[in-house]
């Protein structure tokens, strides 16, 4: 009874120290990435003909990550503007994933639409242009530290025409190598008590 006893207090020993371990990731992740949750948790900007909704279709584009939603941002009035943007946390190692498109006509140089990251709004630490596509087109960032960082989806443009971009991401994965220590450590855990059990006859 004694071994045993003392085997379940190195378990929920080691347990402890996992959770120690482990980044937090439902505050490092961005939150509400995949727009499932509407626009909960981003900051929309828009000018007088443009707007910013979640949608679950859109020009024959449906959302590409499991889920049933993304983030539209239209122009229908030459000099306007739609931006969404959120503050978020990211672990070293972390990586953003996700699809954009482009519907419309950017042959005027001042048409813009783009994915911007960066340790603040006024910084760029990466920047996706897009271009008119028949299909999404992917986008990934990996975060070098750990920190706090803004992205930001944005559409400004002149020109005739409805002009349209879409946006969609996947969920941000815990880093890899926490869970290869995590799993390493029950790994370890497990053959210490087959060692120590009595074997049945």
């Amino acid at each position: 009874m004694g071994k045993r006893s003392g085997i379940m207090m190195v378990l929920g020993a080691l347990s402890l120290g996992m959770v120690a371990f482990t980044p937090t990731v439902s505050s490092a992740s961005p939150a509400n990435f995949g727009f499932e949750n509407g626009l909960s948790g981003w900051t929309t900007s828009t000018t007088p003909g443009s707007s910013a909704a979640v949608v679950n279709s859109f020009s024959g584009y449906s959302p590409l990550y499991g889920g049933n939603s993304f983030l539209l941002l239209q122009e229908t009035i030459p000099g306007s503007s739609a931006l969404a943007t959120q503050t978020f946390s990211m672990v070293a190692g972390q990586t953003l994933s996700g699809v954009s498109a482009f519907i419309g006509d950017n042959s005027v140089s001042a048409v813009s639409s783009r994915i911007i990251i960066g340790i603040t709004s006024l910084s760029t630490d990466a920047e996706f242009q897009l271009s008119p596509t028949s299909s999404w087109q992917s986008w990934s960032w990996t975060a070098a530290t750990t920190g706090t960082y803004n992205i930001s989806y944005q559409l400004t443009g002149f020109g005739p025409g409805t002009k349209s971009a879409l946006f969609d991401a996947a969920p941000v994965p815990i880093p890899g190598a926490a869970l290869l220590f995590g799993s390493g450590l029950l790994g370890l855990v497990g053959i210490g008590v087959r060692k120590k059990s009595p074997s049945l006859v």
